[in-house]
């Protein structure tokens, strides 16, 4: 049974969680996915560790645009691109910057806007389309990327009850296994590193232990 200290110190880290986060103000706290959205901000972190200050960079599927504003310190400018026009018009209310744009692009253009970007960064995108589509996708970021170009992608790792509980809740089409993931990806890309996810933790791990895969891909 919890003491009364550990029950008011795991309520103070819940009140914390519940101020305010970037993107998501105004949200029904009590319905918001803090653990996904920890998640999604340890990706963004883990990639403005990958950035140069000259680089240019593209966010394919940047939702509500925090992550394009934590990289823009790090970077020479970032561009985020979405399909969703509300997602868009939020993205240059809230996180507008003199090195940061955000355009919308048809999902039938997806991977194209990238075109002389030195990095891509593509997160939760490739299990909401067909595996054909995930595939067109790779090959348009990889022709468009500068050269020595690198594209920074993540998605689920596939499990079978972890896709179905994921295709009803959250509208999955597709997850990649860590095989079927770097295989693709080795196809367009003269390296792959393959990273593991477990929560806000980014490491070098066994797949099979990985709640995400998160690649870093170089031409």
């Amino acid at each position: 049974m919890a003491t009364g200290t550990q029950t008011a110190g795991r309520n103070r880290h819940a009140d914390a969680y519940r101020m305010p986060l970037p993107g998501f103000e105004g949200c029904d706290t009590d319905s918001f996915d803090y653990e996904g959205y920890l998640a999604h901000l340890a990706r963004y972190r883990f990639a403005c560790g990958l950035l140069k200050a000259t680089d240019a960079v593209a966010d394919i599927g940047c939702g509500s645009g925090f992550g394009c504003r934590m990289m823009a310190d790090y970077a020479a400018r970032v561009c985020g691109l979405d399909h969703d026009p509300e997602a868009i018009r939020y993205c240059m209310t809230a996180y507008s910057a003199p090195n940061v744009q955000f355009g919308l692009v048809h999902s039938d253009d997806l991977g194209l806007g990238v075109e002389g970007c030195d990095v891509a960064v593509m997160f939760d995108v490739l299990q909401h389309v067909t595996r054909q589509t995930g595939e067109v996708a790779v090959a348009r970021v990889k022709n468009g990327l500068a050269s020595r170009g690198m594209l920074v992608l993540s998605t689920p790792r596939m499990t079978p009850e972890g896709f179905e509980r994921r295709r009803v809740d959250k509208g999955h089409i597709y997850e990649y296994t860590p095989e079927e993931i770097h295989g693709l990806l080795t196809k367009y890309f003269r390296r792959v590193g393959l990273f593991c996810q477990a929560g806000g933790t980014i490491a070098i791990a066994a797949p099979e232990l990985a709640e995400d895969l998160i690649a870093v891909c170089t031409k």
